[in-house]
């Protein structure tokens, strides 16, 4: 047989069996792999390699009698023997001699070899042991290869890349099944791509196999492999102590540098991560160690030099992921570069060679970014679209569910980002954001109890995060713990953070001290916010929410257009069109709603403010439309139902809204909020009187800490000639809330039925200072003049009354009977057609003084001699009149001098 080449592997794949036979034993193909050994998974304390092929022999026929003896004699039968047989007598026993004791060496050489198959790395007739000495300087240069090749395709620092190079190993230790440096080294690119790309479960397993097969034999590179194990596993001090070591005696080890650095990053240490991939970039520089130094210099704060290390990484590997997505987190906060970074993630989430190039976490992480972006820019349809992929992807991405909570909490669907927030406390238990996302969808649900002492758990870990004191603020507030509320804004204000929480802070104490009376502590806080945040857009935001809520359209007009002087945002946009359209700039408000739904069609509460508008201009049936659009993407949803009921009451709505908040009612029957809209709608309409003072009184009970539901019962028990009832509401009202100006309205309004109208127009003049929204209360300042029979002041309060709100048909009565009274027959005659148009409209109910209206509208036609409308009206007084009035007569009589006969 001839000898071996050493550079090939042996065959050593001949059965004991062609021992005896002289059997030629079957050519071996090397490249089958899988028939030559099946590898039984590995535990700690053992890494055996299990024989799945018969026990290997060592040669050709073997002549061990060394006189010609033929070991195949022994297979044949009793009779071939016979014939073999030497006449001497004594030749049968010597050769039933030979023939025992060549079989018993044979079955002990059966045994003993067979035995060594059970020593791993010896085998059977140690054929193992024979094969790796004889191939180990094959084994060496096919592991020297694939580590070129290893570190060339890692270079290039994209996921395809290192998946590539993760097969390249599996193959090449593949081809060396008990080479326990080239095990090692396969592991640690398993642990490698881990830490760089992300977990997958079998490359995880795949890796601690082989870090337990190539235990049993120490060398740098297990020491390598198990590093990069205790890394991706968050063993870092373990793991940095082993790369030391390492980096130590192998100083240009690029595998060994870059590792290093990882973990420095792992470990968020700033100063070090920097220096570790310097040094890693200053043995080669590629794509690999750029982008490894960039988010080094992101993380100690050098966006500069963050910026173009990354760019210089793209440079080096085109279809880098990483890169691109560290790039546009540095450039979107400056509007003037926010479209470059949204191309820059367009790269990546789109198709396209770069998305092809990279793992799921790092998509997951671009889409995160993206949703970022568009939330913060309040461009909310296409963050939740970016979110929502990011999730799909991951259902378990924090800070994507986080997002998409978010942006369902804003758009009042707070059962869906309840579900949201908690999903991602699931997943990281120690999110602070997560938490508090959950505490402030309770408080939306009026689950305040529960909302409270999540919130306080969560300061005694976070004692000093501004974020958890002021959600502490807002629920202490809505407990109606005042001194509490005030205390945990104070905490929240402490900080230096630039955070959205402490610019809401400033407002919502300001706003507090405002309510106790303490107008100067509230000023100051505003300026004190002013000089801390001069240039901040959120603070102007701020400031308008407030000012919308509390009727100052003006002001919160003005803030919203200072706040998108210095910042592009969709949402400032949205408030904007809302405080023109309370403002009744209707033209304004449509152009704004417009701009918006370019931007974003699905903007929430875009719909239903576009509802609003079109009804109050008149286009009842696109006003519809709008209503059932404002629900269409969740018409189920009953936050969303409840959200968009009560924004219909607040504007005086109330007929769409009562059958949506009856239905919400239904699934929340201790719901206050419910019960104090349903109690408004039913007041707006003033179809059922008993039935709203009933709901407002059950709000009221349910919650009585709002000072708005003590404000409409006594609202309400003002409607029902209920004096007693509404005092006593009106005073718990103020006493929760001094700056509460529809309580000093209704207060106004109290007083003025009662006769005292010198201290009712003393409160209507403080309700406008409050509340200069409320012209309502310039209507009741009218009715105190004409007590006091100031008729001059009461004409004037009536215009400004109508100036606000020109479709209240009483208000356009009473100032027509005025003018008619003081001899102004043409103002008379324009106030009262208002006056009758309105009172007559199908949906509403005949007023009381609608047949006066008629016959002083008659009279003031009659005497601007149009005699046609003259004659309509004084008909229409005579069928609407009672038959005792006195003017029946008159009427009558002017009928007859215009030639219209007796009439009725």
């Amino acid at each position: 047989m001839p000898p071996a080449d050493f550079g090939d592997e042996i065959a050593l794949g001949e059965s004991v069996t062609s021992l005896a036979t002289g059997a030629t034993p079957a050519a071996y193909d090397p490249s089958d792999r899988s028939a030559n050994f099946t590898q039984t998974p590995a535990d700690d304390d053992d890494r055996g390699i299990e024989l799945s092929e018969p026990h290997p022999s060592v040669g050709d026929e073997v002549d061990l009698t060394g006189a010609g003896t033929e070991i195949g004699d022994l297979s044949a039968g009793p009779e071939a023997q016979v014939e073999k047989a030497a006449p001497a007598q004594e030749a049968p026993q010597q050769k039933t001699k030979i023939k025992r004791y060549v079989v018993a060496v044979l079955a002990v050489a059966a045994v003993g070899g067979g035995a060594l198959a059970l020593v791993p790395d010896i085998g059977a007739f140690g054929v193992n042991m024979i094969s790796d000495r004889l191939n180990a300087s094959a084994h060496e240069a096919a592991l020297a290869d694939l580590r070129k090749r290893t570190q060339a395709a890692l270079a290039q620092d994209t996921a395809s890349a290192a998946n590539g190079a993760l097969n390249d190993a599996k193959a090449v230790r593949g081809g060396a099944p008990r080479h326990r440096a080239t095990m090692a080294y396969a592991g640690y690119v398993a642990f490698a791509r881990s830490v760089r790309f992300g977990h997958r479960t079998v490359d995880d397993a795949f890796g601690k196999e082989m870090v337990a097969l190539a235990s049993s034999e120490p060398s740098d590179l297990l020491t390598l492999a198990v590093a990069a194990q205790d890394a991706a596993t968050g063993q870092l001090p373990r793991a940095r102590q082993a790369t030391q070591a390492l980096g130590a005696q192998l100083k240009d080890d690029i595998d060994v540098a870059v590792l290093a650095a990882e973990i420095e990053l792992l470990a968020s240490d700033a100063p070090k991560a920097v220096a570790a991939w310097q040094r890693a970039n200053d043995l080669q520089k590629s794509a690999r160690t750029l982008f490894g130094l960039a988010r080094a210099q992101r993380l100690a704060g050098d966006a500069a030099a963050a910026e173009a290390s990354a760019r210089a990484a793209m440079e080096a590997s085109p279809n880098h992921v990483g890169a691109r997505t560290l790039v546009a987190s540095l450039l979107w906060q400056t509007p003037a570069r926010e479209q470059e970074a949204l191309e820059l993630l367009g790269k990546v989430t789109g198709d396209g060679p770069v998305r092809a190039a990279a793992s799921d976490p790092e998509i997951v992480e671009a889409y995160t970014l993206l949703g970022t972006v568009h939330l913060t820019r309040s461009r909310m349809s296409a963050a939740e679209q970016a979110f929502a992929a990011a999730v799909k992807i991951d259902p378990q991405a924090v800070r994507a569910l986080i997002g998409n909570g978010e942006v369902l909490y804003r758009s009042g669907r707070y059962s869906e980002a309840q579900a949201r927030f908690e999903a991602a406390a699931r997943a990281d238990a120690q999110n602070l954001t997560a938490h508090i996302g959950k505490a402030k969808t309770w408080l939306a649900q009026e689950r305040m109890k529960e909302a409270k002492d999540l919130l306080k758990g969560l300061q005694k870990t976070h004692a000093a995060a501004p974020q958890v004191a002021y959600w502490i603020g807002r629920t202490e507030l809505a407990l109606g713990n005042k001194k509490e509320a005030e205390q945990a804004y104070l905490d929240a204000v402490k900080s230096s953070e630039n955070r959205p929480e402490v610019v809401d802070a400033y407002v919502a104490l300001a706003s507090l001290l405002s309510s106790l009376g303490r107008n100067e502590a509230a000023a100051a806080r505003l300026s004190e916010a002013t000089a801390k945040f001069p240039d901040l857009p959120a603070l102007h935001k701020a400031k308008a929410e407030v000012a919308l809520q509390t009727g100052r359209y003006d002001e919160a007009r003005q803030e919203l257009e200072l706040a998108l002087a210095k910042e592009d945002d969709l949402g400032s946009q949205f408030k904007l069109g809302e405080a023109y359209r309370r403002l009744r700039r209707f033209d304004d408000a449509a152009r704004i709603f417009d701009k918006v739904t370019a931007a974003d069609k699905d903007y929430p509460g875009l719909a239903l403010e576009r509802g609003l508008l079109f009804e109050e201009t008149g286009q009842s049936e696109r006003a519809l439309e709008m209503y059932a659009d404002a629900l269409r993407k969740a018409p189920n949803d009953i936050d969303l139902k409840l959200r968009v009921g009560s924004t219909q009451v607040m504007a005086g709505h109330a007929s769409q809204a009562e059958p949506m908040l009856r239905d919400v009612l239904k699934d929340r029957p201790n719901s206050a909020e419910a019960h104090h809209f349903l109690g408004r709608a039913l007041l707006v309409r003033g179809t059922n009187m008993a039935e709203a003072l009933r709901l407002l009184e059950r709000a009221a009970e349910l919650d009585p800490n709002r000072a708005e539901y003590h404000l409409y019962v006594g609202w309400g028990a003002n409607e029902t000639g209920q004096t007693a009832r509404a005092e006593v509401a009106l005073r718990r009202a103020l006493e929760l809330d001094a700056e509460l100006g529809d309580a000093y309205w209704q207060r106004g309004v109290l007083l003025q039925k009662q006769g005292a109208s010198r201290d009712a127009l003393a409160d209507l003049k403080i309700a406008l200072e409050k509340r200069p929204s409320r012209y309502e209360a310039y209507a009741t300042m009218a009715l105190c003049y004409q007590d006091q029979g100031n008729w001059a002041a009461a004409e004037e309060a009536w215009r400004k009354a109508i100036a606000s709100n020109d479709k209240v048909p009483e208000w356009h009565y009473r100032l027509g009977k005025i003018y008619a009274s003081r001899g102004n027959r043409a103002g008379a005659a324009a106030e009262l057609e208002q006056a009758v148009a309105l009172g007559e409209a199908p949906e509403r109910s005949a007023p009381p003084w609608l047949f006066d209206a008629h016959f002083l509208l008659a009279e003031a036609l009659r005497a601007t001699n149009d005699r046609e409308k003259a004659i309509r009206h004084y008909q229409r007084f005579l069928e609407t009149a009672p038959t005792d009035n006195a003017y029946r007569r008159d009427a009558q009589q002017a009928l007859e001098s215009l030639g219209a006969g007796k009439g009725r």
